[in-house]
């Protein structure tokens, strides 16, 4: 068991480094559907998929309060833009938004032992035992520690293609946060250009 969190942990501490250091993606050309989309549904990039902001109370434990305060500035800006209109149901947005706060890693690793009733020999009619009974928990998050803002393509409210993506250190701090407002900027400069 000792080896399997060395090496997990090895592997954690070397993902900054394979990733690098990583900004705003390259904005040569917006993709033609953020030029286009209408509706947009924001919510939380858990590490395993998008959950819509609707949904918050099905996973407060896996957002941070930092996530929940981004999401609502982010909401706040978009009603002001009047760019997008907000859907709370992501099967009927063009687009998603999420965010995820920068997370260098978690493990949990647990264990032990207890005793609990045998089922030997109780279907011949003889007296129950008991048997020794040994629960292990082993759950990893790997990320970075950037802060995200990731939109997606929404296929029948899930994540489809991505087409913008930033990351940065403190990147949803300000309101709006600031990687949302790199977005918003791009956006605004691809609807200027003929």
């Amino acid at each position: 068991m000792r080896v399997p969190a060395c090496a997990l942990l090895l592997t954690v501490l070397a993902l900054p480094a394979a990733v690098g250091a990583s900004g705003a993606a390259p904005t040569d050309k917006i993709p033609a559907l953020l030029e286009r989309a209408r509706y947009v549904a924001l919510g939380y990039d858990l590490g395993d998929g998008f959950v819509s902001a609707d949904r918050i109370a099905a996973v407060a434990s896996g957002t941070l309060e930092d996530e929940r305060r981004a999401i609502e500035a982010i909401r706040r800006d978009l009603e002001k833009w009047n760019r997008f209109v907000v859907t709370d149901r992501p099967e009927q947005a063009d687009i998603l938004i999420m965010v995820r706060v920068g997370r260098r890693a978690s493990l949990e690793v647990g264990g032990g032992t207890g005793s609990g009733p045998s089922s030997r020999g109780v279907s011949r009619g003889e007296s129950g035992g008991s048997r020794v009974v040994s629960n292990r928990t082993l759950g990893a998050q790997l990320s970075s520690n950037d802060d995200r803002v990731d939109v997606y393509e929404a296929a029948s409210g899930r994540p489809g293609i991505r087409l913008w993506s930033g990351a940065a250190v403190g990147g949803l701090a300000g309101s709006p946060p600031r990687l949302y407002k790199s977005f918003r900027e791009e956006i605004e400069a691809a609807a200027k250009k003929p």
